[in-house]
């Protein structure tokens, strides 16, 4: 698809799987839901390797009606909005989303950014502090990786907080995430919102 640069830059594993394979779950939070609920979130999942998006949106929504609580659905859904530019849907999606599961900073920053385009700066300001205060908890927990580290600097690029040099700087960059970094570094705040939301 063709935001999968987008994904990549903010490494959300946990969101949006550009690589078109299942989005990982761990079994818990697999079990957590219903299995109904599951089986059609993946046989959509299918649907979208194979371009037929449309199908999938029905088997997306008929995953949130079988289990109101799955909050995975709406990411997918979202995923397939952005790439057809339907940014108010998609941002419809990463809401329900973080209703269903509080602590989804990727969507929260998504979401900030289509905010932001809409030109409700504060609002996506406030976004983009939420974002950052799951990051840093994740991290302390050690719960967090590189990435949510990644993601948090990129949001507080997004913050205009120069810190997020410094947290890149702590990271190991030379490992998988050293282009991600240095688009990071090196990409304006402008130029990478025209980048992934032309």
């Amino acid at each position: 698809m063709k935001k999968c640069i987008w994904f990549a830059c903010i490494a959300a594993v946990l969101v949006f799987s550009c690589s078109k394979e299942m989005p990982e779950h761990s079994k818990k939070e697999k079990n957590a839901y219903k299995p109904e609920a599951t089986a059609l979130n993946d046989k959509a999942f299918e649907l979208i390797k194979k371009s037929q998006l449309d199908d999938a949106l029905l088997l997306y929504d008929q995953a949130i009606k079988t289990d109101e609580t799955y909050y995975l659905p709406h990411l997918n859904k979202a995923e397939i909005y952005l790439d057809r530019n339907e940014y108010d849907a998609a941002l419809y999606e990463l809401e329900m989303a973080v209703q269903k599961k509080s602590n989804l900073a990727e969507a929260l920053f998504l979401a900030g950014i289509l905010y932001e385009k809409k030109g409700k700066i504060e609002k996506a300001a406030a976004l983009y502090g939420e974002c950052i205060r799951i990051y840093d908890d994740r991290i302390n927990a050690d719960t967090g990786n590189d990435s949510d580290k990644i993601n948090r600097a990129l949001t507080k690029k997004f913050l205009n907080d120069a810190s997020y040099i410094d947290d890149l700087n702590a990271i190991n960059n030379t490992g998988s995430f050293s282009d991600t970094i240095a688009m990071i570094k090196n990409l304006t705040k402008e130029e990478l919102m025209e980048e992934f939301f032309p």
